[in-house]
């Protein structure tokens, strides 16, 4: 065959290739969308139901975080005065 033939059936081989996978895809689209729709239309609904319940419902807070100071904590504190080193940085040129 001559070089011109078979770049043309490449070329309309290529487009009908691309053609049909984009054939299959939407049509794969047009069945996937309405379900996707639903399930994001139910997760939204469940939330909102949590939500309004939690909201509704007496919850009593306990207080679990006391506080409780221990004097020997507060005496190890080491909070005595010392000589404080002076650093002097240069800058270094590259």
């Amino acid at each position: 065959m001559s070089d011109k033939i078979k770049f043309w059936l490449f070329i309309v081989s290529t487009i009908l290739i691309i053609g049909i996978i984009g054939v299959v895809a939407f049509n794969i689209l047009v069945f996937l969308l309405p379900i996707l729709f639903v399930l994001y239309v139910i997760f939204k609904i469940k939330v909102y139901i949590e939500r309004r319940s939690k909201k509704n419902s007496t919850t009593t807070y306990n207080y679990e975080y006391k506080t409780s100071y221990n004097s020997e904590s507060i005496e190890n504190i080491d909070d005595s005065v010392v000589e404080v080193i002076d650093v002097d940085y240069e800058d270094v040129d590259k």
